[in-house]
């Protein structure tokens, strides 16, 4: 049986993303932060930050972000200092590692 060709380039796609994503996640630089908001219900943190440049924000800003894994919510509370790394996963932008400092 023949697989469509649109079927073959997403199966591709989605096996050279899992293979690259580890590497790139080394790559995105650890930003300090503040937690000033936590959201239980949505998964998400809201985080006082430095620049990100390497996801356009070239400011000191606050913003809303997901996180790649809900256990991260138990680790930080409201007014805690971090270190964190975020990226922009399926559009949204989204922590993918945190540290208290």
């Amino acid at each position: 049986m023949r697989m469509p060709a649109t079927l073959a380039a997403a199966l591709l796609g989605l096996t050279a993303q899992f293979a690259v994503a580890p590497a790139l996640a080394q790559d995105i630089p650890m930003v300090k932060g503040e937690i000033t908001k936590i959201d239980d219900a949505q998964n998400k943190l809201t985080i006082r930050h430095g620049a990100m440049p390497h996801i356009g924000m070239d400011h000191p800003m606050m913003m809303v972000f997901k996180v790649a894994d809900p256990a991260m919510i138990e680790t930080v509370a409201v007014g805690d200092q971090i270190q964190f790394r975020a990226d922009r996963i399926r559009g949204d932008l989204t922590v993918i590692e945190i540290e208290k400092e």
